[in-house]
């Protein structure tokens, strides 16, 4: 039986990580699937102290597992707090790819109108690789990281998404014309890349043009697959669930691995909203899903989004960020039972929030 751990996290983590296992428990997932609970977070490190948001008896836990599902930490700007625990995660099983899947819901889209497109995501470098420093009370400087190894791997597996979901065009995202060295690089490693790729066609794309043209003319996006570095990818991703979805609390992530992923909601862990019952669970519910997608579980995973999709799409039960006043378990009570309908009428239809994960053969 394969193993996921669940880390219920920060905030309304808990909330919309109780909901997600309502909707698992409700299609039979847990009698397919070890779910194991395990302790992280800012809260955590608040009671018990020490150099890191995660316990040493939760690094076991997932050192023995197949993957993880990950509610929002809070990360602290306090004396001693230790360093982001989703960065330490990254950094441990050398997680190298965020790839956050933009698909508009049936019936419902942002500002925008209808998109189709993924962003992938370098994990490692950039300047999130933390490397600052104050000079004075008056300077500060921060070291931009680009190895040609990270952007290589980065973009073949970009390039792999985009072959295994028979799409055939993929974007790199650069500003070279500028910072010519660490975007020269990453362009110089998409282009290897892409030679070993012959039927997918990368374009570049300079990010400040992107950001434009995902408002002026986002058809040209549609069923393709855009990558870059950090944190370029960080921000683009962001306001394209904005323009497509109508915000980030529908969207997950998956940080991928070549042996390894976590899942997890694209959104923050909102302490405003904690203990409100109001806390939106579709990017959880969505993030769960493909936790079991990954471990083999195909049919369970498409069988939850299309009852995310038929639950949004009929606008009776959802949360006020969707214009709603259902709870938060009211909308997890809402799809665990369109999934359930899916389940008992035959095989789930496909859908692009799903695809398939490539996993070493290890």
């Amino acid at each position: 039986m394969r193993r996921i751990v669940l880390l219920r996290g920060d905030g309304i983590g808990p909330e919309i990580s109780e909901a997600a296992v309502h909707v698992l428990d409700e299609v039979g997932a847990l009698e397919r699937v070890e779910l194991l609970e395990a302790e992280a977070g800012s809260e955590w490190w608040s009671s018990h102290g020490g150099d890191s948001y995660v316990p040493e008896e939760t690094w076991g836990l997932l050192e023995e597992s197949d993957a993880c599902i990950k509610a929002p930490f809070t990360t602290l700007y306090a004396p001693g707090a230790p360093k982001s625990a989703v960065v330490a995660i990254r950094q441990r099983f050398d997680l190298y790819a965020n790839v956050r899947p933009i698909k508009s819901f049936r019936g419902r889209t942002g500002p925008r109108g209808p998109a189709r497109h993924i962003f992938v995501r370098e994990n490692t470098e950039d300047l999130y690789a933390g490397i600052e420093y104050s000079i004075s009370p008056e300077v500060a400087l921060s070291i931009r990281k680009t190895t040609y190894r990270a952007s290589s791997r980065l973009m073949r597996r970009a390039l792999e998404i985009a072959e295994d979901l028979r799409w055939r065009r993929a974007y790199v995202v650069h500003k070279a014309t500028v910072i010519r060295e660490t975007d020269g690089l990453f362009l110089r490693a998409a282009r290897d890349a892409a030679a070993d790729h012959p039927d997918i066609e990368l374009r570049e794309i300079l990010v400040d043009n992107l950001a434009q043209q995902l408002v002026l003319n986002p058809g040209q996006f549609d069923d393709s697959v855009i990558a870059g570095p950090n944190l370029y990818m960080d921000i683009l991703s962001e306001e394209s669930a904005a323009l497509f979805i109508g915000g980030i609390s529908a969207v997950y992530s998956a940080n991928m691995g070549d042996s390894y992923a976590m899942f997890e909601p694209a959104h923050g862990s909102a302490p405003g909203l904690k203990g409100r019952g109001v806390a939106n669970p579709i990017a959880m519910i969505l993030a769960s899903a493909s936790a079991l997608n990954y471990v083999g579980e195909e049919e369970l995973a498409l069988a939850i989004v299309e009852g995310v999709e038929r639950v949004v799409e009929e606008g009776r039960t959802l949360t006020p960020d969707m214009g709603g006043s259902s709870s938060t378990m009211e909308v997890a009570r809402a799809v665990a039972r369109r999934a359930s309908e899916v389940l008992r009428s035959g095989r789930p239809p496909a859908n692009p929030l799903i695809f398939p994960w490539r996993r070493s053969a290890s």
